[in-house]
C-alpha cells in the first residue's frame, strides 16, 4: 500500500482503502505501508517503522529523490521472515504467501 506522505488527507485515504479491503475480505492479508514523497515533509527521513513486536509496518521514501529505495527491500524480507516466525508458532506451519 504506497501512501502520499504530503498529502493533507493521507490517513483519511488510509482508512478507505483498509474499508475497501475489509469489504473485499482482504483485510487479513499482510500489508507494508510505504510512505512516498517524503523529500516533500521537512525532517522526515527515509527508515523502517516498526510495531511494537518487531514487524516491519512502514517505510520512508522519496521514489523521486531515489531515498530510501533500498529499505523497501529489506523491509520485505523482513516482513517475511517475521510473518514466517509468527505463523511458525502458531501452527507450525511456513507462510507462503504465493499459494493464496
Amino acid at each position: 500500500h504506497i501512501v502520499d506522505s504530503s498529502q493533507v488527507l493521507r490517513d483519511r485515504q488510509i482508512e478507505d482503502v483498509n474499508k475497501v479491503l475489509h469489504e473485499i475480505k482482504a483485510d487479513d492479508i499482510p500489508q507494508l505501508v510505504i510512505y512516498n514523497k517524503i523529500d516533500l515533509k521537512p525532517a522526515v527521513e527515509p527508515k523502517i517503522e516498526y510495531s511494537d513486536n518487531q514487524e516491519p509496518i512502514a517505510v520512508y521514501v522519496s521514489a523521486i529523490k531515489n531515498l530510501g529505495i533500498d529499505l523497501i527491500y529489506k523491509a520485505l524480507v523482513e516482513k517475511i521472515s517475521w510473518l514466517n516466525r509468527e505463523k511458525s508458532k502458531e501452527s507450525g506451519f511456513i507462510y507462503e504467501p504465493w499459494k493464496y
